[in-house]
């Protein structure tokens, strides 16, 4: 849940971000919007008339989502280059990040596996070495799990 609500809030700074920047010189265009700037319509996405704040917020926040998968956002300055290098290579950290918690996750609950069954084999051994019965040991398997098994959830 945490790395959810990380990935939200930075989606929404980069977002917040970006439109700072394109806002000051008013030639950006969103990659939608292509088709108004071969018109030479460069200023729909700033004309409040044409398009709302909601429209603005999503474009932004949809193009920090292509950015965080590695795409760029169709700069069209220097400025808004030197912007939108910088993004891609912080993006890149926070990929790995993103990789290298979902890896920590994923081994965390191999070995949680791995120890819980470990413990089952050593159980059903000694069980078979002291010639329990078939229905004893079910029953002890049934206790066993459902009592150790909790332990790694």
């Amino acid at each position: 849940m945490q790395l959810l609500i990380t990935l939200v809030l930075i989606l929404h700074c980069l977002g917040c971000g970006w439109y700072i920047i394109v806002v000051q010189e008013k030639i950006w265009s969103p990659p939608l919007d292509f088709i108004y700037v071969q018109r030479n319509e460069y200023n729909r996405f700033y004309d409040m008339e044409q398009v709302s704040q909601v429209y603005q917020f999503l474009v932004v926040l949809y193009l920090g989502v292509l950015a965080l998968g590695g795409n760029e956002m169709g700069p069209r300055t220097d400025v808004e280059i030197a912007a939108m290098f910088f993004i891609l290579v912080t993006l890149i950290l926070v990929n790995a990040y993103v990789f290298g918690q979902m890896s920590v996750l994923v081994g965390e609950a191999q070995a949680k596996s791995s120890k819980l069954q470990k413990e089952i084999d050593t159980t059903n051994t000694s069980m078979n070495n002291l010639n329990l019965e078939n229905d004893t040991k079910k029953e002890i398997r049934l206790f066993y799990i459902s009592t150790q098994g909790t332990e790694y959830e």
